[in-house]
């Protein structure tokens, strides 16, 4: 989900009528999100993992907080994580964790995503994670029947 930002349209229309440098930098940031983005209320964020061998690399687009690689860690204990930030297509901003909104911190105000999208991600991700290693589980099953 993306925070209820105003179009780009509109964006740009305030950047050009401010006069306060610092606050045409951040609407024109804004608008070159919400461009990228587009102007719905959701979008898409493409996740990577790659197994190698007993171990599980994790590529996220955005600035994820480090919530990502403990709560991986803690759910998959026996399985060596590695997590990557800025992977391949960089869609727009910081996933910080829900309580972490509302302190009125850069991370917050700067990103496009609603409160609770880093956790939307920590579940795909999760989600994705067990059915690799079920997958896995399966091929090893199928090695050792006879």
């Amino acid at each position: 989900p993306l925070k209820d930002w105003p179009s780009a349209e509109e964006l740009e229309r305030q950047r050009s009528a401010t006069t306060d440098r610092a606050l045409e930098e951040r609407l024109r940031r804004k608008r070159d999100t919400r461009l990228a983005l587009g102007d719905g209320a959701t979008c898409s964020v493409l996740l990577w993992i790659w197994r190698v061998g007993n171990s599980l690399l994790v590529g996220v687009p955005e600035e994820a907080y480090s919530l990502v690689q403990t709560k991986l860690r803690q759910r998959y204990g026996n399985t060596a994580i590695a997590c990557l930030n800025l992977v391949n297509d960089r869609v727009g901003g910081y996933l910080p964790p829900q309580d972490r909104y509302g302190l009125n911190i850069y991370q917050e105000w700067r990103t496009p995503f609603a409160r609770g999208s880093l956790e939307i991600v920590i579940d795909a991700l999760s989600n994705e994670i067990e059915r690799i290693t079920a997958e896995k589980a399966q091929t090893r099953e199928c090695l050792a029947t006879p």
